[in-house]
């Protein structure tokens, strides 16, 4: 620990363990464990516990195990404050965004934007929808591939020959 740009020993504590069951209260109806100590800005517990600031995540890796590198520990109940490691499980960015849709947390702001930021407007023969369920604005897009075409005319013909064989489901030659 750092103090004044000085190092400094780090004074004994209690047990992590210890520390950690003072600052959460179980709730009965619900059965999430909802932590009482202080909190992130986004309303996720706060914990310091090797290297890990969110106390969620201090929780599983007290109570299940190590989190593996890249993952996420997400919550079944969806209360940010709870820290029940039976409330929790590991999953990916996606699976994260995809458990929000699912229970209808999802922020659709962008859903209800009518014209694209230049604007041009999401409608009609405009409208793009991606595979990922986003819009594009298709004059937008058209602008973006002209201006490629004119910087590397040779590069974009090879792009446009993959494309061509990639939705014919070949190989391109």
């Amino acid at each position: 620990m750092l103090k004044h740009g000085v190092a400094m020993q780090r004074k004994s504590r209690k047990p992590h363990k210890m520390r950690f069951d003072k600052k959460w209260t179980p709730v009965p109806v619900t059965g999430c464990w909802v932590w009482t100590a202080g909190t992130t800005a986004a309303g996720y517990g706060y914990f310091d516990y090797e290297d890990e600031i969110h106390a969620h995540r201090a929780s599983y890796t007290m109570h299940i195990g190590p989190i593996p590198a890249g993952m996420h520990v997400l919550h079944k109940c969806d209360v940010r404050q709870c820290v029940n490691p039976d409330h929790l499980f590991l999953g990916t960015q996606v699976d994260n965004m995809k458990d929000m849709a699912a229970k209808g947390r999802a922020q659709r702001h962008n859903s209800k934007k009518t014209h694209c930021p230049k604007g041009h407007p999401y409608s009609g023969d405009n409208l793009r929808i991606r595979p990922d369920g986003g819009r594009t604005c298709r004059t937008c897009m058209r602008e973006v591939m002209n201006a490629r075409r004119r910087a590397d005319p040779e590069k974009a013909r090879a792009r446009e020959r993959e494309w061509y064989w990639r939705k014919k489901g070949r190989p391109s030659p």
